[in-house]
């Protein structure tokens, strides 16, 4: 049995440009998670999965597995990274059972917190996957409009807003939970599938959730100043 990390990471970032190598308290931001899936003693194999020369390099120095990306892999389509680094780890590696998927552009994966997650869903068998969550219930989706520039309306139909606690309380709906690019551990079948629920399809069906303080992932400017304070055990 092998569990496999993966790091996706691409040069092209649209939000923050060059975001995955921008140093945070002095290091690269992509090193955290490669460097947490390197100490994990659950994970077996690490592979560095980017078109960024600066993270091969380092995969490379640190004695880890690289796929370099093309272009037309790393244009945004986040699955197709997850799922040609997925087909390398079952060429290289037999048997296979989980594949930790680490972003570049964050740091709330730590070494126990991968080792904690990828033995829950080891221990899970009817789970597809396990996904790192944080609670933000100051975003509550009821709270939520679109916008066509002229006019807002409900991004919630107007039918689910009608609920016996008003609507605007932030916990009307529990807790939210929201993905907060920590990591996500996944049987390579839900990858290969890609038919799960929506937004992520490969995470299969059976998510279980792996909660953690809030956290969150660098995608935009206004986060540069405060994503070093994001970090697994801060």
């Amino acid at each position: 049995m092998t569990v496999v990390a993966i790091q996706t990471s691409r040069g092209q970032n649209v939000g923050v440009p060059g975001k995955n190598t921008m140093l945070v308290n002095g290091r690269p931001l992509f090193q955290y998670a490669l460097e947490a899936a390197i100490t994990a003693s659950s994970v077996d194999a690490v592979i560095a999965a980017t078109d960024i020369p600066e993270v091969l390099a380092f995969a490379r120095s640190a004695g880890i597995g690289t796929l370099c990306l093309e272009p037309n892999i790393t244009d945004g389509n986040h699955y197709g990274a997850i799922l040609t680094g997925t087909r390398e780890a079952c060429r290289l590696y037999q048997d296979v059972q989980a594949v930790v998927v680490l972003l570049g552009n964050a740091l709330g994966a730590s070494a126990s917190s991968l080792d904690a997650a990828v033995s829950r869903l080891l221990q899970r068998p009817e789970a597809d996957s396990v996904v790192s969550v944080s609670p933000f219930p100051m975003f509550n989706p009821l709270r939520a409009f679109s916008s066509d520039g002229a006019r807002l309306t409900t991004t919630v139909p107007a039918g689910v807003l009608k609920l016996e606690s008003a609507s605007n309380d932030r916990y009307a709906l529990g807790t939210p939970w929201f993905f907060n690019g920590s990591f996500w551990v996944i049987r390579p079948v839900s990858i290969l599938r890609n038919d799960g629920l929506p937004p992520f399809p490969w995470l299969g069906h059976h998510l279980l959730p792996f909660e953690q303080a809030p956290l969150m992932e660098l995608d935009e400017e206004w986060q540069i100043p405060i994503i070093g304070h994001f970090r697994a055990g801060a």
